[in-house]
Order: C-alpha cells, then structure tokens, then sequence
C-alpha cells in the first residue's frame, strides 16, 4: 500500500464556491457555508482520498486562494518567505533519498502547518506565503458567470508558469448548476476547452451537494497514475 501526498491548488475567481467546494467535500457533505465570507487568506483543506482499484491513497493538501488579485499577487511572490502561524509537523513517508529525488515535490514532509481545535484538517495561511510547486490543479467557474469561465485560461496559464517543463493534472469544475435558470456557460463548451487543455471538467452543484467529490477522486487518480509511470521510469534506470 502506498500512500502519496499531493499539494492541490484551488483556483478561479472570487465568489464562485472554491470555499465551499472544499469544506463540504472535507466534511463529506456535512458542511456547507450558507453565508458567502470572503476568503482572505489561504485556507488549507487536508483529507486522504483512496484510488480506486488499488490499495493506494493520496493525501490532498487543497489550497483555497483568497481570490483573484489575491491569489495572483502570492504566485508572484514566490520568493517571499513562508510565514506559518506554527510549526505543527505532518509527517509524510519519505520514499528513500534516490526515488524522492526523481519524483519530486510530491513526496516533499508537510510542514508549517497550524490547525484549530475546531477545525483540526482546515489550516489557515499568512500571506504572502512561499507557494512550492503544485502537483494538482482544481479550477473552478461559476456557470451562471460567464467571466468567470473566460478567466479560466488565465488561472491555468499562472498555474503551468509555475512548473514548466512539467506535467500538471487538472480538473475544470463548473458550480451552481442548481441555478439552471441563469446558466450561461454551456456544458458541451466548458467541455471542449477542458479536452483542448488536458483537463477533465465536471460540474457540481455544491449547494444541492451534487457531485463534489468526483473532481478530488479524478485528481487522486490523475496523481496516483503519474507517480507509478514516474516509478517506471525510476526502475528502468538501474
């Protein structure tokens, strides 16, 4: 059994559910946020996700940006210093110093992270915060706001600047498919761009709790695929 960690970012544009997306998929559809509060830091979701079909896990660590300009002002202070409220310590098993160095940051020791007594899996940022390379990305629209679909390109592209020359499994989740009514971005749409980018889409309807688990189980297993090519590859060399 393997267990695999990967650091997850959430991204897309203020007030299309990113927040809520990931507490009821954290708190398995128990909470869901009636009152929309303004993120304005990173909250950081931690929860295991088994893949299917294997007695591996992977351990997301979802980063849930503050919005837009917040968001995009953080990427581009990468070289801040990383200010944690404490040094609570997560261990992660280490693979061995050879494999560890050929995979990369996936199997990198959380560290820094601080929870509350209330909260013990949601961890809060300072920000600026040092942001390391992810190895998933969720984005998120909202599919009554147009811009908010437009902007996705944008999101990807600050995304992928971050780790060139290096693959990034993504998923592209469209929100509030409750409000049918005022729907402005097409399914058949959002689904060829995504197949265009290399993204599986989705759409959910966090209110209705309608399928917001499937976007983390496809980026457990998107994660989980490549670790055991990467292994492959590892193997093959000696």
């Amino acid at each position: 059994m393997v267990k695999l960690a990967a650091k997850c970012i959430l991204a897309g544009d203020p007030a299309v559910g990113k927040t809520a997306l990931a507490q009821i998929f954290r708190s398995d559809g128990a909470h869901f946020q009636k009152n929309y509060t303004l993120t304005t830091g990173v909250d950081l979701v931690v929860k295991t996700v088994p893949v299917s079909d294997t007695g591996d896990s992977v351990e997301l660590f979802i980063f849930d940006s503050a919005g837009k300009e917040m968001f995009s002002e953080m990427l581009d202070k990468l070289g801040a210093p990383w200010r944690p409220h404490s040094k609570a310590h997560l261990p992660l098993p280490p693979p061995g110093p050879s494999l560890g160095s050929a995979l990369g940051p996936a199997h990198a020791a959380a560290r820094g992270f601080s929870g509350s007594p209330s909260h013990p899996h949601r961890i809060q940022l300072a920000v600026p915060s040092k942001w390391e390379s992810p190895n998933v990305l969720c984005l998120v629209y909202d599919v009554t706001n147009e811009q908010s679909f437009t902007n996705c390109s944008k999101w990807l592209e600050k995304a992928r600047s971050q780790i060139p020359d290096t693959s990034l499994p993504g998923v592209l989740v469209g929100n509030k498919t409750d409000l049918a009514g005022r729907r402005a971005v097409d399914s058949a749409r959002a689904q060829a761009w995504a197949l265009g980018q290399g993204l599986e889409c989705f759409e959910t309807s966090v209110k209705e709790m309608e399928n917001y688990e499937a976007p983390f189980y496809c980026l457990a297993k998107r994660f989980h695929h490549l670790y055991w090519e990467k292994v492959e590859v590892f193997q093959a060399l000696l």
